[in-house]
This record gives structure tokens, C-alpha cells and sequence, in this order.
């Protein structure tokens, strides 16, 4: 209710979109407090589903990704949440442009061990050319049933995801919601984000301070 609540506030938000201002105002939080703060904005990674109504029902993944500005170089959390949002329409428009199932189409039709050696090689190019990052991490947002569940008589009280880390991405978003609740769980790699439990502090802070600013 209180993320709704936030989304009500501004016109057009969306619940995607007040869980990518709070990604982003921790990131910029936790970053400030260890002096690593970089001028422009940190990029998320966004799986998006693209299975249609045809393919309801049927087996395999049907998965694409977009990239999205986090907007960390934006202070205000109401300025970053409208920021954010407009982006994020831009980002929508150009990725239905492209078609939803490019990327499907592709990694469909690529080995796993070439569609590896592929992505290890483009990683490798970008540090060595000291080029900056599209995306820094992976933000999933999946909901779940807004009603309550239950298997045998035990009621399902909280739902929580995981992700896995990739090759200089050392941290994974996975947003679940159900019943009413949402949770943000991450996981992290402890040489890129050694502090953990401040990082967790940073994502409560980061969503209180913009309920805090919405109208």
C-alpha cells in the first residue's frame, strides 16, 4: 500500500517505476558514503516478458531485457521517480520499435557457449577501452497473486527471489510481490559491494525519503 500509495502520488509513475528510484536512490546513497559516486547515472538491466497470448501456456522462457537509467546523478528522489519514469517510456517506445522478441530470437538461434564467449568478449572490450558500463546491475520485478496463499493449511507469509551475479555485475535486484507485500532482495558480490548491511540500510532510506517527498 505504501508503494502504491507513492505511485498514486505522481501522475503516470508506475510500481516499476518507484522500484527503480529507490534502486537508484540507495546506489547513490551507498556510493556517496564510500566517496565513489560517479557524475553520471548508474544503468539497470530490466528482464521483460514478451511471451504473447499465443504462446500462454506454453514451455521455455520468453524473456528480453531493457536497459534503464537509474538517475543516481539526480539527488531529489521526486525529481529521480520523474526522471526515471520518463526515460522509461522512451526506453518502452525504442524497445517496441526494435521488436519485442529480437533478443529472444537471437540468443534462440546462438550456442550457450558461443552467446558466452560473445558476452566475456564485449566485457572485456569495455574495460579495456575504459568505456562506461550500460548496465551496472539487474533490477527483476515479478508479481505475484494479490491474494493470500496457502499449502496444507500453512499461509504463505512472505515471498523474497534471488538472482544470479554476471561477469562485472556483482549486484542482482529481485523484486517479488504477493499478498499485498513487496520485497527487494539482493544479492551481492562482496569484492564489489563489501558492505552489505549498510547497502540494506540505503534501500530503506531510499524508499522512506521518497514517500516522505510525495505530495
Amino acid at each position: 500500500a505504501e508503494v502504491k500509495a507513492v505511485k498514486n502520488a505522481v501522475e503516470g509513475v508506475t510500481l516499476n517505476d518507484v522500484v527503480l528510484a529507490t534502486v537508484g536512490g540507495a546506489l547513490r546513497r551507498y556510493l556517496q558514503d564510500k566517496d565513489e559516486l560517479p557524475a553520471g547515472s548508474l544503468g539497470a538491466g530490466a528482464p521483460v516478458s514478451v511471451r504473447t497470448e499465443n504462446q500462454a501456456g506454453t514451455a521455455g522462457n520468453q524473456v528480453s531485457a531493457m536497459n534503464l537509467s537509474l538517475r543516481t546523478d539526480i539527488e531529489d528522489p521526486l525529481e529521480r521517480l520523474q526522471a526515471i519514469h520518463e526515460l522509461a517510456v522512451q526506453s518502452k517506445a525504442s524497445f517496441s520499435d526494435m521488436g519485442d522478441n529480437t533478443l529472444t530470437s537471437i540468443a534462440d538461434n546462438v550456442s550457450a557457449a558461443l552467446g558466452a564467449l560473445t558476452s566475456k568478449a564485449m566485457t572485456a572490450a569495455t574495460w579495456l577501452q575504459e568505456m562506461p558500463m550500460a548496465t551496472h546491475t539487474i533490477v527483476s520485478n515479478v508479481p505475484g497473486p494479490q491474494h493470500d496463499m496457502f499449502m496444507n493449511g500453512a499461509k504463505l507469509r512472505t515471498v523474497m527471489g534471488l538472482g544470479p551475479l554476471l561477469d562485472n555485475m556483482g549486484l542482482f535486484h529481485a523484486v517479488m510481490s504477493i499478498a499485498g507485500e513487496l520485497t527487494i532482495t539482493f544479492c551481492a558480490c562482496r569484492e564489489m559491494l563489501p558492505d552489505p548491511d549498510f547497502y540494506k540500510e540505503c534501500l530503506q532510506d531510499s524508499f522512506d525519503e521518497l514517500k516522505a517527498a510525495t505530495p
